[in-house]
């Protein structure tokens, strides 16, 4: 696309006026809505799977780290009959991924300021990017509960890179939520 040469480049990452941060923050309400109604179809099913072997239901086969551990867990959900409940919760979750990597994309940029920073695209992006390590985690979840035969890391790895994106992305807007609640408690002792 050829730009006059007095033109600037269109920012669509650029928050312009404060009508531009209400709305973001109103996009909020919906995307919260969506997550918090996705996990709990998730969790639906996912607390029928905490057994002795699994004591942190799917989290315990996410990050089971070693074989052994993985068929200690898919065993203990096979003899339960518990297998298919396993993996409707996998296929359940695709839809929270959506929903929790949207919520929190959309805080990172609602917490931070009109002037929409690198760190704040870095940060909304690795919201993004757990989402899609959820997936990949997912898939090869899937595929070792179906019996074949999956190498572990391929779902311990992206499952740990997930939780850790995750810390870091809710950790960001934790902090940046505090820094305006001090704020503003300080203006109002002014």
């Amino acid at each position: 696309m050829i730009q006059p040469a007095d033109s600037k480049p269109i920012n669509y990452l650029r928050i312009d006026s404060s009508d531009d941060m209400t709305f973001l923050r109103w996009l909020l309400i919906p995307a919260l809505a969506l997550m918090l109604l996705t996990g709990s179809r998730v969790r639906e099913l996912d607390t029928q799977l905490a057994l002795p072997q699994a004591p942190h239901r799917i989290v315990s086969l996410e990050l089971a780290w070693t074989p052994a551990q993985a068929h200690i867990v898919r065993q203990a959900w096979e003899e339960q009959h518990l297998t298919k409940t396993a993996i409707a919760s996998i296929i359940r979750d695709y839809t929270f991924i959506i929903g929790y990597s949207l919520f929190l994309a959309l805080l990172v940029f609602a917490t931070g300021s009109y002037q929409v920073t690198t760190t704040t695209r870095v940060v909304a992006g690795m919201a993004v990017l757990a989402g899609s390590c959820d997936i990949v985690e997912n898939v090869f979840m899937t595929q070792f509960l179906q019996g074949n035969s999956i190498n572990i890391l391929f779902i311990s790895i992206p499952a740990a890179l997930k939780f850790s994106l995750l810390l870091v992305v809710i950790g960001l807007c934790a902090t940046r939520l505090l820094i305006h609640l001090v704020r503003r408690v300080r203006q109002s002792f002014r």
